[in-house]
């Protein structure tokens, strides 16, 4: 009987315990996706040769990537139904050689922007593409304009 008693005591006292103190603070605030904070910055003149000298080789190293660039607005456009800017190299004769496509929820930012202008925005390389397919152009798609820049 000494063994029954000893175990409903012992069962008894850590059931009247006082409950586990739990922890009060607040969940941590979620962080922006990695990807979009650590974007890699190329200049638009490395952009475009890294493709204009082999378009494979420049694939291999900026397809998919998350870049940043700064660069002078040569217009505003829409490229597969969506906003864009064409930034341009004045050592390249003024062609535009980066389009810069943003999403349809962006449309007011990118009309604010004005030719000229220098601007940084990031986005994701999708290659060289061309509004006739044959690829004209290095695209960054999924951008943010996340600011101006500076001479």
């Amino acid at each position: 009987m000494s063994r029954s008693l000893v175990f409903f005591c012992c069962l008894f006292l850590t059931s009247c315990a006082p409950p586990r103190a739990t922890s009060t603070k607040p969940a941590p605030e979620p962080t922006p996706p990695a990807a979009r904070v650590n974007a890699a910055e190329v200049s638009p003149v490395a952009l475009f040769e890294a493709y204009a000298d082999d378009v494979d080789a420049g694939d291999k190293r900026y397809k998919g990537r998350l870049l940043k660039v700064q660069g002078t607005i040569k217009s505003g456009d829409t490229f597969g139904g969506k906003p864009c800017i064409l930034l341009y190299l004045p050592l390249y004769q003024n062609k535009p050689v980066i389009r810069c496509v943003f999403e349809p929820a962006d449309q007011a930012e990118v009309d604010r922007l004005k030719s000229g202008s220098i601007v940084r925005v990031r986005g994701v390389c999708v290659g060289v593409k061309g509004d006739d397919g044959k690829g004209d152009h290095v695209t960054l798609e999924q951008c943010d304009y996340i600011g101006t820049g500076s001479n």
